[in-house]
């Protein structure tokens, strides 16, 4: 989990190469997509667009430019990306293995990623109230996130990996728009890391009947690779 200031668009939407993930599966990134519960309160759906998303970032309902969050210091906190990464074996399998079985590689860890974020929605989002000096912890009704599925890491190694950018901004189950509840969030950081390892296997191992083994610093890798 690593904390978002500022617009922090350019490295989600900037760097990409058009079509060329889509169309060999072995390099680039994917346009994001919008994902969570609470998108569809904004009117968010389908491919990320780099000015809305900006907006989102910064507080503000894209459709009318009003916030949702009250604006502190000097950098705010924009949002929070959940980085989801595959293990070494199953990169290499979604980069190098033939075309079916790297694509059950990725549609495994895209169906695990939302599994996580279900997670998120149900135990790590939440908001704070303060009223008459006391402090109310609240539910929140689902993240507004943008999902960014990478391949490489920057020196193009095999790296499947999900920015899952979710900004601070979320609705109370009271109807009312706030930053999210980040100590909710960080509490539940390694559940959530859990759940997406568990999913992965799941996934895969259904869609491929691959095996898993453990290695020696306790994480699980497809066997054979």
């Amino acid at each position: 989990m690593h904390v978002v200031r500022g617009a922090g668009v350019g490295y989600y939407v900037g760097d990409l190469v058009p079509g060329r993930a889509e169309q060999s599966m072995v390099a680039g990134e994917s346009p994001g997509e919008w994902a969570g519960r609470g998108c569809a309160a904004l009117g968010l759906r389908g491919t990320v667009e780099g000015p809305i998303f900006a907006e989102v970032l910064a507080g503000r309902d894209p459709r009318v430019g009003v916030a949702l969050r009250d604006a502190r210091g000097n950098r705010p906190v924009s949002g929070f990306d959940l980085t989801f990464c595959a293990p070494k074996s199953v990169s290499v399998l979604h980069l190098l293995a033939p075309r079916e079985l790297g694509t059950a590689a990725v549609a495994a860890h895209v169906a695990a990623v939302a599994d996580a974020l279900a997670y998120v929605e149900r135990s790590g989002l939440g908001v704070r109230r303060s009223r008459s000096g006391e402090v109310q912890h609240l539910a929140a009704t689902g993240a507004v996130a943008a999902g960014f599925v990478h391949r490489t890491s920057r020196a193009l190694d095999p790296h499947l990996h999900s920015h899952v950018v979710t900004a601070n901004v979320v609705e109370g189950v009271d109807g009312t728009w706030s930053s999210l509840d980040s100590r909710r969030l960080h509490l539940h950081r390694r559940a959530t890391g859990a759940v997406y390892d568990a999913a992965l296997r799941h996934h895969l191992t259904a869609a491929a009947g691959v095996a898993w083994h453990r290695g020696p610093s306790g994480g699980w890798g497809v066997a054979g690779v």
